[in-house]
């Protein structure tokens, strides 16, 4: 069906179209149905939300200026907005249907993300997939971010509950991805090393796509209509209280735990930290203002040290591997926060964290020549 719908989109009936949509959405939902099916049956309903947009650019109601200041959702690309509603839906509901909606917006991701320079999923040619992806960012990309905020927010209020391993890897890691998205038009893309100034905190070179030296340090600089969202204190909050929730089921775990759930568990806790390095890795010039940047730094800082102080034992029942993996994660994080912030802005924290952090990146120094 994929394949057909590549060749023959334009002859097929909107009744037609709506008709392939409905029936595989109804396919997804289906307990029985195996997991590779519905990846594939995922990565359908992205290609016809893909194609409705190239419909929708090509009738002239299309969206972005290239810079993310795309007109607001209306009725172009409709399919790529109903499928976000209906994750949505899904995250209402239990472990299984959160799965489905996760692997539905990772593969909407995977459809319009591929950069302006490359042909995009599915074979599109590279100008087209660029205009799909601007227009994709601007109307549904807010939209897809809130979704996967609120899913991070729901199960944090259900404290009581034990965390979903498999829901919250998959969640934390696509909300990891989007922050990494290539948000062209702004002053230096997403997901690359940004400028070539030092650590002192100067916007030089912004678009010049340099390395800073030594660093290799990525940066999130979404545009400016996007700040409140990426920068928000909630987000940072919530995000660092999973990571202590799934911390304390390891290191209470009983002992000792093995197979499936054991890499699971470990999986969770390297995706949480995953978000935790990417929201440490937005950019100064992101924020509302230098007071919301400096409290970003400042909470950042405190989390760490208090993450120091209890250090994950490799004796715990998840192995060794954990603890390794969080202290190179978090050395990572360290860097990318100095890189991204300034010397100035680590200078305006309380002793302890300053120290904290620089021990870090001093402990990160044999690796840097690999980037982690």
């Amino acid at each position: 069906i994929h394949d057909g719908v590549a060749r023959g989109w334009a002859s097929l009936a909107p009744a037609a179209r709506e008709q392939i949509e409905q029936g595989v959405l109804g396919l997804i939902g289906a307990h029985e149905l195996d997991h590779a099916v519905q990846a594939k049956a995922c990565e359908l309903l992205a290609a016809l939300a893909k194609h409705d947009a190239l419909d929708a650019l090509a009738d002239g109601d299309g969206g972005g200026d290239g810079g993310g200041n795309g007109g607001a959702p209306g009725s172009a690309n409709r399919t790529s907005a109903r499928l976000i509603s209906h994750a949505s839906m899904l995250f209402q509901l239990h472990e299984r249907p959160r799965l489905v909606a996760l692997v539905l917006l990772s593969s909407l991701v995977h459809e319009f993300g591929s950069p302006a320079d490359a042909r995009g999923a599915g074979g599109t040619a590279a100008a087209m997939q660029q205009a799909a992806r601007l227009d994709f960012q601007a109307r549904h990309l807010p939209a897809l971010f809130d979704a996967l905020v609120g899913l991070l927010r729901a199960d944090m209020a259900d404290a009581a509950a034990p965390p979903d391993a498999l829901v919250l890897v998959r969640s934390v890691a696509l909300l990891a991805t989007l922050l990494g998205w290539d948000f062209v038009g702004t002053t230096g893309a997403v997901g690359t090393a940004v400028g070539t100034a030092g650590v002192g905190g100067s916007d030089s070179g912004g678009g010049s796509g340099g390395a800073r030296p030594g660093l290799f340090a990525a940066t999130v600089r979404p545009p400016p209509e996007w700040r409140g969202r990426v920068d928000s204190p909630e987000l940072l909050a919530c995000a660092w209280a999973h990571y202590a929730r799934l911390r304390a089921v390891a290191d209470g775990a009983p002992s000792p735990i093995g197979g499936e759930r054991a890499r699971s568990l470990e999986g969770a806790l390297h995706a949480s930290r995953q978000l935790l390095v990417q929201l440490a890795s937005i950019h100064h010039s992101a924020f509302t203002s230098r007071e919301a940047h400096g409290a970003h730094v400042r909470s950042v800082g405190r989390s760490v040290v208090a993450l120091a102080a209890t250090p994950l034992s490799p004796a715990a029942p998840t192995g060794p591997a954990a603890a390794i993996g969080e202290a190179i994660d978090m050395a990572q994080l360290a860097a990318r926060l100095l890189a991204n912030s300034g010397a100035d802005a680590l200078g305006a924290l309380p002793p302890a964290a300053g120290a904290e952090l620089l021990s870090l990146i001093h402990i990160s120094e044999p690796t840097r020549r690999t980037p982690i």
